[in-house]
């Protein structure tokens, strides 16, 4: 004999389904009650980050793609590049962390930190071709200002509104200026993802709420009698179920 709160279940499923979905196929997409969080930190191969200044060439067209991301200046500037492949990562947000780790200073070194200005980041680029004097690259939007960063430690800065718009399609994903408040002998030193210890390099945190996908009927096939091992009989066959 099956128990009864099985043919009870069965018997509820085929009733929603009967008078809510017409006995026709029905597909959505419904919030969990619970959130998760994710960290996203991409290595040389996928990260996209490069620093550039005004004044000294470097032997790469006044653009640097190596372990650092530079913000700061000493009479010059230096700004920093930063953008993140957002495809397979969730839609469905509550917050999203950039993470940045600020290097410790060297030693000898009589630079003090400086606050920030994050700005979008415009127009196409690559860590190569990235220059100070590259006119199709350009920093728009709202300036955000971002408080000084405490050497030997991570320095949180809260994008979920630049996630959100750039996952919906409503500003296109360019990336992300940081540039110095002064450049009074000021400067901020970040690992970047090319950062030999991997922990350092930049990332994401993305707190997010699951979805959950339900169908009716489900697709492929199913034996009559038996799932997974349980004998459902009358109380499954020609029925719907929920995947």
């Amino acid at each position: 004999m099956k128990p009864r709160s099985l043919g009870i279940a069965m018997r509820l499923v085929r009733l929603l389904a009967t008078t809510i979905f017409g006995l026709g196929w029905f597909a959505t997409s419904v919030p969990t009650t619970h959130a998760d969080t994710l960290t996203y930190q991409p290595g040389p191969s996928q990260g996209k980050d490069a620093w550039i200044t005004n004044y000294y060439d470097y032997g790469s067209n006044y653009g640097v793609d190596n372990e650092l991301l530079r913000v700061g200046g000493w009479g010059d500037a230096y700004w920093s590049a930063l953008w993140f492949d957002l495809n397979g990562l969730p839609a469905n947000v509550s917050s999203v962390k950039l993470q940045l780790y600020c290097l410790p200073k060297g030693t000898g070194d009589t630079s003090t930190p400086v606050s920030m200005n994050m700005y979008q980041l415009g127009g196409d680029w690559t860590e190569d071709s990235l220059s100070w004097y590259d006119d199709t690259v350009y920093y728009s939007g709202t300036k955000v200002s971002l408080p000084t960063p405490t050497q030997g430690a991570w320095y949180t800065i809260d994008i979920t509104t630049y996630y959100r718009n750039w996952k919906s399609g409503i500003w296109l994903n360019d990336g992300l200026w940081l540039t110095p408040t002064a450049n009074n002998n000021r400067f901020n030193q970040f690992a970047s993802s090319d950062y030999p210890t991997a922990t350092y390099r930049p990332k994401l945190v993305v707190t997010y709420t699951p979805i959950l996908d339900l169908n009716f009927p489900l697709s492929g096939s199913f034996s009559p009698s038996k799932i997974t091992g349980y004998d459902f009989g009358d109380h499954w066959e020609n029925q719907f179920c929920v995947d």
